[in-house]
This record gives structure tokens, C-alpha cells and sequence, in this order.
């Protein structure tokens, strides 16, 4: 690797070598799925390169695939180390956004699994700060716990979205008759 690589595009290389290596990944056919030539592939995992924006994602995405494959649906938040990666060089945090095809028929349901999420990560952080310090062996836990309260806030935010819509459409016919109110209808004779 060039001396002059910066840091962010070795940590980078870094990263998604280290995932290929992990699972096994043949380099030549994951070069053919991204569509590119196996060296560009090696100077992007080499720093020597790096890898363009557009192709960050790509290169995820087929990643992930491939850590689903090997290792199963668990360990596919893996793929996208390297994203996460950039949004710490930017000083951002990224979550997973919950995918949910049908709208919970439930308000309460909704509601309560954040209440629920918000508990076990009060619960965590009281057991943390008990004896008044914070220890390494202590943060996955507590982390992994406010992380859930985010992923659950996410979810809450993506459902009323999906709630608004399905409002709008199943209200639709109220609103087009309210703003008929006060007109008087024409006479057909």
C-alpha cells in the first residue's frame, strides 16, 4: 500500500478485506458480480485506489449477500462496516431502518414496543453507572440496548409515515366530499 493512502481509505481497504477474508469470498468472482476487473477490485481493497462513492454501496450490498450466505441473515449488518466507517469520519451515526411491509393494525402495539425498548435500556444503563463507572466489559451491552431504542424510534417513524398514507387513502372520499360542503350542485334539466 502507498505510504501516501489516506487513513480513511486504508481503514477502508482494511475493512472490506477484512469481511471478504472472514467469509471466505473469492475475489475474482466478487470482482465479476460488482461488474468491475479483479485488479481494480485488489487496489480498492489495497488502498491504492479508492473506491468510488457509487460503488460503495454496490460493493455492500453484494457483500451482504454473500455474508448471508456463508454466515446466515445474523451477520449481515457486517456488509456495511465500511459505510459505517464514513458516517464516523463525518461524525454521524447510522441505523438499520426496519423494514415492515404491513402496517401494524395496533396504535398501542406500535407505542408499546419503544416503551418496551426504553425500559431494557434504562435497566442497562442503571446496571452500567451502579457502582459510578463505566467499564469496557459493560458498553456492548448498554450500547447494543440505546442502539435498540433508535432502531424501535426508526421503526415508530417509518409507521407513521406508512400510517399517514393508508390515512390518506382511506379518507380520501371524506376530504373530497368536505370540500364540496357549502356548493350548491347544478340541476341537470
Amino acid at each position: 500500500m502507498k505510504a501516501s493512502a489516506p487513513q480513511l481509505a486504508k481503514q477502508l481497504g482494511e475493512e472490506l478485506t477484512a469481511q471478504m477474508k472472514a467469509n471466505a469470498i473469492d475475489h475474482r468472482q466478487f470482482a465479476k458480480s460488482l461488474g468491475v476487473p479483479y485488479r481494480t477490485l485488489n487496489f480498492w481493497l489495497s488502498a491504492d485506489r479508492n473506491v468510488p462513492a457509487h460503488m460503495l454501496p454496490v460493493f455492500c450490498k453484494h457483500l451482504e449477500k454473500e455474508i448471508c450466505a456463508f454466515q446466515g441473515k445474523k451477520q449481515a449488518r457486517e456488509a456495511f462496516k465500511a459505510l459505517d466507517i464514513l458516517e464516523e469520519a463525518a461524525g454521524r451515526v447510522v441505523f438499520d431502518v426496519p423494514h415492515s411491509a404491513e402496517l401494524e393494525a395496533n396504535d398501542f402495539i406500535v407505542v408499546q414496543r419503544l416503551i418496551s425498548e426504553v425500559g431494557e435500556a434504562l435497566q442497562s444503563l442503571a446496571r452500567t453507572l451502579q457502582d459510578n463507572r463505566v467499564e469496557d466489559h459493560e458498553m456492548p451491552e448498554t450500547l447494543k440496548e440505546i442502539d435498540d431504542v433508535i432502531t424501535e424510534c426508526v421503526r415508530l417513524k417509518r409507521w407513521l409515515h406508512m400510517r399517514c398514507a393508508a390515512d390518506k387513502l382511506k379518507y380520501a372520499h371524506e376530504t373530497s366530499n368536505s370540500s364540496n360542503e357549502g356548493v350548491i350542485p347544478k340541476r341537470l334539466f
